[in-house]
């Protein structure tokens, strides 16, 4: 069930009146909620152009970027690889496309590179949430080094981040994400109790954890549940080595707290089959054995999925479960 973010004019004004160019041509393929909304303000705002699909589709996306044009566009993560393994992509001019914005802070830094590759110097990753918008960016220029594809970019100006430890004392460079913004939400609707556990004196505390990079980029490295501490194994981690595997297509790591394990739902590529004990090998070689021991790998036909297109972290555990 959604929260339901409360915020007033004010807020809204600050996340939709961003910069955008009156040459701007936005394709928004889905519901007009969440960040999608934002974009296709700014995009009016801005004098561009925004065109409407009912859902995402990878051929449909594809035909619509060549026929109309698009300079935009804005996927969630499994949408993004979905697009750049498609067989249709060498059938697609797309040679208008200026930015590929995708969210998904536990993006493999693997796949971030195939999409690069496959579509061009146009990927461009952000980092933010309903409640409190853009944190940070990572421009398609700034993917050019392979340290760069495991950041979130850069902290946008007028959004201030900070950490904290695990003991509540603030932190320097590194700890639990808390975020003020101009565009946060005030709170969630008819939610007093979450509210009052997310939005304490003005900053938004976003579950996650985090650090600034040597080159002043903030990385996030997970939920805060299902990591621990800063320097621990994370998911991302989890997942980039699967998806190095020639045999996986798609892998999404969950933990399962009450069983003590790591979770690493894998999709093979078409046709083709996933070696269950080379993932486990390829995980011990590369995180450690202590890792390998403590993950259960879960072969599926497809990454599920929420009604948003994000990958299905709840479906995932439970198939896990109902398999040990």
């Amino acid at each position: 069930m959604p929260k339901g973010s409360r915020r007033d004019f004010a807020s809204y004004t600050a996340a939709a009146f961003t910069p955008s160019p009156p040459g701007r041509r936005q394709l928004a393929n889905g519901k007009l909620a969440h960040l999608t909304q934002i974009l296709v303000d700014t995009t009016l705002l801005g004098g561009g152009t925004v065109v409407l699909q009912d859902s995402y589709e990878p051929v449909a996306t594809l035909r619509a970027i060549e026929e109309e044009r698009i300079t935009h566009l804005f996927l969630v993560e499994p949408q993004l690889f979905d697009l750049m393994d498609h067989t249709a992509v060498d059938d697609h001019d797309l040679a208008s496309l200026q930015a590929v914005t995708h969210i998904g802070a536990l993006a493999p830094p693997v796949l971030r590179e195939r999409a690069r590759a496959r579509l061009g110097p146009v990927v461009m990753h952000t980092y933010g949430a309903s409640e409190i918008g853009i944190v940070s960016a990572l421009t398609p220029a700034e993917h050019d080094r392979p340290s760069r594809f495991r950041c979130a970019g850069r902290i946008v100006p007028g959004v201030d981040v900070r950490f904290r430890a695990v003991d509540g004392t603030l932190a320097p460079t590194a700890g639990h994400v808390e975020v003020r913004s101009p565009a946060m939400a005030q709170g969630y609707r008819h939610r007093p109790v979450e509210e009052a556990e997310n939005f304490v004196d003005g900053w938004y505390r976003t579950g996650d954890l985090g650090e600034i990079d040597g080159d002043g980029m903030l990385r996030i490295l997970g939920r805060a549940a299902d990591i621990g501490e800063v320097g621990d194994v994370t998911l991302a981690d989890l997942m980039d080595t699967l998806c190095r595997r020639p045999d996986v297509r798609y892998a999404v790591g969950v933990m399962d707290p009450e069983r003590g394990v790591r979770i690493a739902a894998v999709e093979a590529w078409p046709g083709g089959a996933v070696d269950v004990d080379g993932c486990r090998t390829a995980v011990a070689a590369v995180l450690g054995a202590d890792v390998a021991e403590h993950l259960q790998v879960l072969p599926v036909d497809e990454i599920p999925r929420t009604e948003q297109g994000k990958p299905n972290r709840p479906a995932i555990r439970e198939a896990a479960l109902a398999t040990a």
